[in-house]
């Protein structure tokens, strides 16, 4: 078995890290057919988590939700309650489908995502807030399809500054910057 460490393909495939950090998010619709899943998804575990968590109150609370769904739409390739959370990001959208993808054809990723280290205040207005989010992304091993390689991700610390803007009473991320 070949494996490869460290390449950016890889890393894009796979690692929240690097496909949110490769990518931009901006205020253009994401794919429309994961905006539509985003809408209208109604597996257990989305509508679960949706039902059972209320909206956080605060920008920083939702940040800390944000990270949690990521880790865990690579545990399950459930990708609906991440991209409502999401809106308009088109990295996260990205993201999203990579992961949809794997799990659709048999591959897997296995890792304990984002540690979240600090979450600092850059600036708030009354309907948007930046934070500087530092963390530390656990080592991944992943199989991109059934019957391919195995391959790893070591991780390491990083921070992304992410922008949030508040719509109807809820928070949702719209932007990132690496820094």
């Amino acid at each position: 078995m070949h494996v490869r460490r460290g390449s950016p393909i890889m890393l894009a495939a796979t690692s929240l890290v690097a496909v949110l950090l490769t990518t931009g998010c901006g205020a253009e619709a994401s794919s429309p057919s994961l905006a539509t899943e985003a809408a209208t998804q109604t597996n257990q575990s989305a509508t679960a988590s949706a039902a059972s968590d209320p909206p956080p109150k605060t920008p920083k609370a939702f940040v800390r939700l944000w990270v949690k769904e990521a880790n865990s739409i690579q545990a399950d390739g459930r990708v609906g309650t991440f991209l409502a959370m999401s809106p308009g990001c088109d990295a996260c959208a990205q993201f999203a489908k990579r992961v949809r993808k794997m799990y659709r054809k048999g591959g897997y990723i296995h890792t304990d995502g984002w540690t979240v280290r600090s979450i600092t205040l850059v600036q708030r207005l009354p309907n948007h807030a930046s934070f500087e989010l530092k963390y530390l992304s656990a080592p991944t091993e992943y199989q991109e399809a059934a019957g391919t390689a195995v391959k790893h991700y070591d991780g390491g610390p990083g921070s992304v500054q992410v922008f949030l803007t508040r719509r109807g009473g809820n928070w949702g991320l719209i932007d990132y910057s690496r820094l």
